[in-house]
């Protein structure tokens, strides 16, 4: 009986050239409650990921014939540059060269082998729950990205200062803008506004010059002003 460790029983990839290990690993994950596909063959792994957003985890293994899990994962980093995929590395040998490859590379996580299956069920679960936490954050900025754009385009037909820029409500306060809005390169502001404060300083009488203040110099070269009769 399926033991469902976590309720939306995450999706994961299971990548190995050894057809032992690669059932092995497909039993214990199966029984932990997770979904997997498999797959034998790096490039044949690249291909479900890139038409299966499902996927958090790819758990691979290193040693695989014709490109190795290092160069599997600068693919992904490279080629799916929109993946949260959580990657990690099954290895006999875990150096700190090669982990600071594998990290590098592009990898998140490695396991030594031989593992005890607990320690694999748990990476497993870290490494999806960082993937989803991710991925929410990645779907929420883009529907932040997305309302400051409707935001931006709709303020276009506010009233806005053209000095300070500042916009202006319905019951006609003026307000300063607290964050960064792009207004769109064609502006449909019909008529040019001016708030109250822009509009005090335009029309401020010029400053006159303080008793006993020395005029300014005269510019080099320039004609010396007239002098009265």
């Amino acid at each position: 009986m399926a033991i469902v460790t976590v309720p939306d029983r995450p999706k994961v990839l299971l990548l190995d050239d050894d057809p032992g290990m690669l059932g092995k690993l497909e039993t214990m994950l199966d029984q932990w409650g997770f979904r997997t596909v498999t797959a034998s063959e790096a490039d044949k792994a690249f291909d479900i990921l890139v038409h299966d957003d499902e996927i958090r985890v790819a758990v691979v293994d290193y040693m695989l014939q014709g490109m190795n899990g290092f160069e599997l994962c600068r693919k992904i980093r490279s080629k799916l540059h929109s993946s949260t995929l959580h990657i990690l590395i099954l290895t006999a040998k875990s150096g700190k060269a090669q982990i600071v490859e594998g990290l590098g590379a592009g990898a998140d996580d490695f396991l030594s082998k031989p593992f005890h299956p607990d320690e694999l069920r748990a990476r497993i679960l870290a490494g999806a729950r960082a993937a989803k936490v991710q991925a929410e954050l990645r779907r929420q900025l883009a529907q932040y990205e997305t309302a400051l754009r409707l935001l931006g385009q709709a303020l276009q037909f506010v009233p806005r200062c053209e000095s300070c820029k500042k916009i202006r409500d319905l019951d006609g306060n003026w307000h300063k803008l607290k964050v960064s809005i792009s207004f769109g390169e064609e502006d449909v502001n019909r008529h040019h506004f001016t708030c109250p404060e822009c509009e005090s300083l335009k029309s401020a009488p010029a400053a006159m010059p303080e008793a006993g203040a020395q005029p300014a110099a005269p510019t080099p070269g320039a004609s010396p002003a007239p002098k009265l009769a």
